[in-house]
């Protein structure tokens, strides 16, 4: 009997049924390549925006003052005085600020302090100010001048007792309106009903009301009194203090109106009657509370004013 042949399959043998083999990948970890949209997003906004532009906010928060040095280091009344500009801004009017505060706080008797405030700050916020003590000649103690007999009171003319003098007579016959003569302490006015004198205060020693031809500039009712620098270091050397301002009011040393006439100079009522007739003002002209209304509500801008020394140097003008 005959067996059925086989073919026999010389193929070779390939599995079948079998998963494929995974190609080999990149780890995946906790911080992933950004996208390239991002990355184009960072690189346009370094383009627009530079770094200078990018640190405005570090700038401006380098500029506020965190610290003070002084150079040379300084009492602790210099600290104090411009303790409460620590945090602010270093601007222009911070600057102005702390140098009144500190010529206020460092004055003497015998002599000024001269204070630089024109240093930035450093990395630090620290604001370096450069402080100069008087010279030695200055510190030396200084004999009290004696009081020349013109500052004392002088009892003032009749109104209508009008000068003889050729100069009173020229600036009558001029177009000024109101005529000034320190050593007589006298101030004349034209009104329509005529001349009119009233009793003054001039400046004082060093602070002499200055002479020459001078016109109206601004006529002032209910003015605020901001007192300067230098008259900060004055209350400081007789132990007072001044307020940054004094708005009008009965102690307002303005009075009731101030009329300018240019150069911090002007003819203003007072708080302190008694100073009529003497030369105690830093250079302006003080009038009775109730003169100084006949004035401000005659005067007008523009209107002429002359301040002579005497009615002799008139003709000086």
């Amino acid at each position: 009997m005959r067996l059925p042949s086989m073919s026999v399959d010389h193929r070779p043998f390939r599995p079948l049924f079998l998963p494929r083999l995974q190609e080999e990948c990149a780890v995946i970890t906790g911080r992933t390549a950004p996208p390239r949209s991002t990355l184009g997003v960072v690189l346009l906004s370094l383009s627009l925006f530079p770094p200078a532009v990018l640190g405005v906010v570090q700038t401006q928060q380098g500029n506020t003052i965190r610290s003070f040095q002084f150079s040379p280091e300084s009492n602790a009344a210099a600290r104090q005085a411009i303790a409460p500009l620590f945090g602010m801004p270093l601007t222009p009017t911070v600057r102005r600020a702390a140098r009144q505060r500190l010529l206020a706080s460092l004055a003497t008797p015998a002599g000024e302090w001269s204070v630089d405030t024109t240093a930035n700050l450093d990395i630090n916020g620290r604001w370096t100010i450069t402080l100069t003590s008087p010279p030695v000649a200055a510190m030396q103690p200084r004999r009290e001048p004696v009081r020349p007999r013109s500052l004392t009171p002088q009892p003032p003319p009749r109104a209508d007792q009008f000068p003889d003098a050729i100069g009173f007579s020229r600036w009558q016959q001029s177009a000024s309106q109101v005529l000034v003569v320190r050593a007589d302490r006298r101030l004349w006015l034209k009104t329509p009903d005529g001349i009119r004198g009233f009793s003054i205060a001039v400046g004082r020693l060093g602070h002499a009301t200055p002479v020459g031809r001078r016109s109206v500039v601004s006529v002032t009712p209910n003015p605020t009194w901001y007192p300067t620098a230098a008259m900060h270091r004055d209350a400081a050397r007789r132990g007072e203090s001044l307020p940054r301002r004094v708005p009008p009011g009965p102690s307002n040393p303005l009075g009731s109106h101030f009329i300018a006439l240019g150069q911090s100079i002007g003819i203003h009522g007072t708080n302190a009657p008694a100073t009529i007739g003497a030369a105690v003002s830093r250079g302006c002209i003080r009038m009775l509370p109730q003169d100084i209304l006949t004035v401000a509500g005659t005067l007008r801008s523009g209107d002429g004013v002359w301040i002579v020394d005497s009615l002799e140097s008139i003709h000086k003008l």
